[in-house]
């Protein structure tokens, strides 16, 4: 079938690669941050990819990390046979309607991949990187597929690991890689007529930065696209709970010709944020007070903010949607 055809296709192009990739980099495990804008196209994925160009363009906005490279996934797929202990369940997918057989069949995937051993290599560049970009911190590890932020949308679709600690660094990147064969996320890919080998898993390892507030910047208000202006919303702590839909933020529709214009606010109570738990992880904190009903932004954030979407948007060349975190 299809997956056994590439499985050996894959297997020629690689032996080539390795003959003819004088440096090798085709063939990284990893790549540093401030590297991957100038990777070959598709190595990083297209999160990794575009968080690396915002660095070349505001240096001082982007933390450190590094990113595990689609070669590393199929490397980690083959390399102990994990692929062919999946290929059974993957051909066997293709023709389940029944539901509950579909998301027993995922599992059984998932689970394959949570116990599989993480090649030698793969495993010495994690934690080399991991020293070199971000020695003391915790780190956010989260998806970076082929497609992801471009051609396809798989918002909330894959796992993310927030406030992870170095000896677990190897085991989120297993839950990020199987987070791909999720019901959600393996369905849209079935709805899109994607084979596995479309869209294979890098992985975005990112320093976690302490919060005051987080949200996210639209560079044009997509509740209004006749109207020229942005919207950002914002929250105490980090916005985990915001992106995924949990919680609702303060609201700033901004002008795009001026900074200092707002031209709607809408302040929500927040009675809650969630912050870094010293023992791993988030936890949540009681917002009480006054604090929960100030806006989670003042006039100076607004305008770092509005600085940062025009700079943005004129290098991309397209309106975006921005993560952040002051």
């Amino acid at each position: 079938g299809l997956y056994r055809s590439f499985d050996r296709i894959r297997g020629e192009v690689s032996r080539e690669l390795a003959v003819v990739a004088t440096g090798r980099h085709l063939l990284r495990m990893a790549l540093p941050l401030a590297e991957i804008a100038k990777a070959p196209s598709g190595l990083a994925g297209n999160k990794a990819a575009n968080l690396s160009r915002v660095m070349e363009v505001l240096p001082d906005c982007v933390p450190s990390g590094f990113a595990v490279t689609t070669e590393a996934y199929w490397r980690f797929m083959h390399e102990g046979g994990l692929f062919q202990a999946v290929l059974p369940l993957l051909q066997e997918l293709e023709a389940i309607q029944d539901r509950d057989l579909l998301h027993h069949r995922l599992e059984r995937i998932r689970k394959k991949i949570l116990e599989a051993r993480i090649p030698g290599e793969i495993e010495r560049e994690v934690l080399r990187l991991a020293v070199e970009e971000n020695e003391q911190a915790g780190w956010a590890v989260r998806s970076s597929a082929e497609g992801e932020d471009g051609h396809f949308s798989f918002a909330g679709q894959f796992e993310s690991v927030l406030n992870v600690k170095p000896s677990e660094l190897l085991s989120a990147y297993r839950k990020v890689v199987q987070s791909r064969f999720q019901p959600r996320a393996y369905l849209y890919r079935r709805g899109l007529h994607l084979q596995e080998i479309d869209t294979p898993m890098a992985v975005l390892f990112l320093a976690l930065v302490e919060a005051r507030c987080a949200g996210v910047l639209y560079t044009r208000d997509p509740n209004n696209r006749d109207r020229d202006s942005m919207l950002i919303q914002s929250v105490w702590g980090l916005a985990q709970d915001l992106v995924t839909g949990g919680m609702d933020g303060d609201q700033f529709c901004l002008a795009r010709s001026t900074a200092e214009k707002t031209l709607e606010q809408h302040v929500r109570p927040k009675t809650r944020r969630l912050v870094i738990d010293p023992a791993g992880g988030l936890r949540a904190e009681q917002v009480a007070g006054e604090e929960a009903s100030r806006p989670s932004l003042n006039r100076k954030d607004l305008n770092r903010l509005w600085e940062v979407g025009h700079a943005l948007e004129r290098n991309f060349g397209t309106p975006l949607d921005i993560e952040w975190v002051t």
